[in-house]
């Protein structure tokens, strides 16, 4: 008789944990997107800063490198020992690719200017889901018009 009790006790438990579970897949899946799209953006700010343009380059989205290609402009700057670079915002956007999501990246390129003073500007990259990967597809210069979901980094 007691098993009864034991097995309504254990179907209850089991269907709140997959309740539970059901509920968060959707908000883990979208941390771990912009958890990569921000190590993808540090990693391609790090080789701009170091001058590492072969793993610039790799970062970058077909569609980006064709285009510097075709435009005969540099996808790396010149290495700078002074420069220093934040990653501080991934906001995801759906998109109508089959990878089904973009995601816009807020930066801050601090470095010093020409009369040896620190100077920062805002930058805001557009990354793409590949198949692969995230890759870095454009620099906008403009806040987006329709933000989606925002994450601050600091706050995860």
């Amino acid at each position: 008789m007691s098993y009864r009790p034991q097995f309504r006790l254990r179907s209850l438990f089991i269907l709140t944990a997959i309740v539970a579970v059901g509920c968060s897949v959707p908000s883990i899946y979208k941390r771990m997107l912009v958890g990569r799209a921000a190590q993808v953006m540090f990693s391609f700010l790090e080789a701009n800063r170091d001058g590492d343009e072969n793993r610039a380059i790799a970062l970058t989205s077909p569609a980006a490198r064709a285009k510097a290609a075709k435009d005969d402009i540099p996808v790396c700057g010149a290495a700078s020992e002074t420069a220093s670079f934040t990653v501080d915002r991934v906001e995801l956007i759906a998109a109508a690719s089959t990878t089904g999501w973009d995601a816009h990246v807020w930066c801050t390129w601090t470095d010093l200017n020409d009369d040896g003073e620190p100077h920062t500007d805002i930058l805001i990259f557009v990354l793409r889901r590949e198949s692969w990967d995230w890759r870095v597809d454009d620099m906008i210069e403009e806040e987006p018009a329709r933000p989606h979901f925002n994450w601050d980094l600091d706050k995860l």
